[in-house]
């Protein structure tokens, strides 16, 4: 039973630590067409006003549709199109052509800016005990879903054993520290993270809006590969210097990747399950 437990909670780190990848909330375009309207300046689609010479105006529409309203100045008009979408894109050029671009998306939330910058973090497992032991987590740089994504997994036995080792002196020197960057060292070509007892670590990914035409707002969020800082159980400040996302821009709990992740991990449980049995 130990050793199932034991189990179950490798993966428990594993889950948390693999839903964290970069939301990429991506439109896909449905259909394109343009219309006449000039004998006004102003069109008003969705109760929004979008003037002539206006380019790549946004409009959410509320719920999924596969046609619109519209006014040519106090004309009403008729916008149909062949798929169920949620955003129309309006260029209202000069000589009176409206152009309509119609989207699905799949998220229409998102920067609405360039250069916002935050860092997206949580506090994600500890190192029990007194100051004499660590704790050994392996490190895996993946891009095999949406962007690159980091995971951990919690080792122990001889290899835990002989990372500890290696590291004596850098963990020693990191146990008065209140919040350092966690050690992270090689061993036969694989990356670990380095934990003292009585610490824990805080992964983190940097975000920064950038432009990005199929974005539902136009731009999206670029999030760095997860960095990692350990501190006291007891210390409760921020993980990185920049202001925290006010909402998990770096997460993809809505997106297919965190779906493949959970089937994946149901896969490995029921894997060990049939291990331990086995033994």
């Amino acid at each position: 039973m130990a050793m199932t437990l034991t189990t179950l909670g490798i993966v428990s780190v594993v889950l948390v630590s693999m839903l964290r990848v970069v939301a990429a909330a991506q439109c896909k375009e449905i259909e394109f067409t343009s219309d006449k309207c000039s004998s006004s300046s102003v069109i008003t689609i969705a109760s929004q006003k979008v003037y002539k010479r206006s380019e790549d105006i946004r409009i959410k529409l509320t719920g999924s549709h596969s046609e619109a309203t519209w006014f040519c100045g106090s004309s009403k008009e008729r916008l149909a199109w062949g798929e169920a979408a949620n955003q129309i894109r309006v260029n209202f050029l000069s000589d009176g052509t409206v152009q309509w671009t119609v989207y699905n998306c799949d998220d229409l939330s998102g920067p609405e800016r360039p250069g916002i910058e935050c860092s997206d973090e949580a506090f994600s497992t500890a190192c029990p005990g007194g100051t004499n032991g660590t704790c050994v987590f392996e490190v895996s740089t993946s891009t095999s879903f949406i962007d690159k994504t980091t995971t951990t997994v919690q080792v122990s036995g001889e290899v835990a054993q002989q990372v500890s080792a290696s590291t004596t002196a850098t963990i020693s020197g990191s146990i008065t520290q209140e919040r350092s960057k966690a050690t992270v060292v090689t061993f036969h070509q694989k990356s670990y993270l380095i934990i003292p007892a009585g610490f824990k670590f805080c992964s983190f990914s940097d975000a920064k809006s950038v432009k990005d035409v199929l974005a539902p707002t136009g731009y999206k969020w670029q999030c760095s590969l997860t960095k990692f800082v350990q501190a006291k159980l007891s210390y409760n400040g921020p993980c990185s210097s920049l202001t925290k996302c006010s909402k998990n821009v770096c997460s993809a709990e809505r997106s297919g990747a965190a779906k493949s992740a959970v089937s994946f991990l149901l896969i490995m449980i029921t894997h060990a399950a049939v291990v331990i049995v086995a033994f």
